[in-house]
């Protein structure tokens, strides 16, 4: 039987990309309607209230046009050497967390600065998260070796 193209081996490089998510987009303006409806909910008076919901609008898109700018990038995990990069810079550490449909990667540049990411379902889907896992425990040692019985 011909093993797939994505099937990996304890050799296998893992490599993702993250970009702007829509999903991520769509979720930032759905949370500022909700943010403009609470305002303007509340028992604030019309003088305050109107003007809160602006500056909800304001900070908002700020936030949603922020989110659009971040440059995207791509992430190697090379479990045969032990090292990982970022647009061609090695890494000093990789962590990824994942909650659901939502993984969260970050990741420590040789200047020690901490970068994270969030990568939602429709950037890193179900197959993808599970690669990403697997190559981070293939990185990592054995977190007891005398485990083991003998």
């Amino acid at each position: 039987m011909p093993t797939s193209p994505r099937s990996s081996s304890t050799s296998a490089s893992c490599r993702f990309e993250w970009r702007p998510s829509r999903l991520g987009q769509a979720a930032l303006a759905g949370l500022a309607a909700l943010g403009v409806f609470c305002v303007l909910a509340c028992d604030l008076p019309v003088a305050l209230a109107w003007p809160g919901a602006l500056l909800v609008v304001a900070g908002a898109s700020a936030q949603l046009r922020r989110y659009r700018r971040l440059p995207g990038c791509v992430v190697e995990i090379m479990p045969a050497t032990g090292s990982m990069r970022c647009d061609g810079q090695l890494l000093r550490a990789l962590r990824v967390r994942v909650r659901g449909p939502l993984t969260f990667v970050g990741w420590q540049r040789a200047d020690g600065c901490w970068t994270w990411r969030l990568f939602w379902p429709d950037q890193l889907g179900a197959a993808g998260r599970r690669e990403l896992q697997l190559a981070i425990r293939r990185l990592a040692p054995a977190a007891d070796p005398g485990s083991v019985a003998g």
